[in-house]
């Protein structure tokens, strides 16, 4: 399923990710079955390639936020490693830890500060300033 995500915008008809994610589904594909030797799940790989619509999709369907691939990176993880703010809004609304840390340690805001990524550590602040206000978990 993860080339499903990954790969639909590099094919050579237009392929609406979200659609090709629908008819795996619909296939009977397990949206938490690890696609690769890594750990990656369809979630993972709609995170770190940026397809917003495709991981609220996965995530509808029953894709594990806190999943974790072979560093222990979640999907919070990757979309905040690889600049995806639209992703990371979403996993947020849906309800990530932005506690999760990978093996090293390293937790989303993290990653996202020591890659530079400006907006998306905006994002992070905002959610854990707005929880604590809440007293929600983060």
């Amino acid at each position: 399923m993860h080339h499903a995500v990954a790969y639909a915008k590099q094919l050579p008809l237009p392929v609406d990710p979200m659609i090709t994610v629908a008819a795996v589904i619909a296939a009977g594909q397990d949206v938490n079955a690890a696609c690769d030797s890594e750990g990656m799940t369809p979630l993972m790989y709609a995170s770190l390639h940026g397809h917003a619509d495709t991981a609220r999709v996965l995530i509808d369907k029953g894709a594990r936020l806190e999943a974790v691939d072979k560093d222990g990176r979640t999907p919070l993880l990757w979309a905040s490693l690889k600049n995806k703010v639209e992703v990371v809004r979403v996993l947020i609304e849906k309800g990530a830890c932005l506690e999760a840390a990978d093996k090293h340690g390293m937790t989303s805001l993290m990653h996202a500060s020591k890659e530079g990524h400006a907006e998306v550590v905006t994002v992070i602040k905002e959610h854990m300033t707005q929880a604590q206000k809440n007293q929600e978990p983060v």
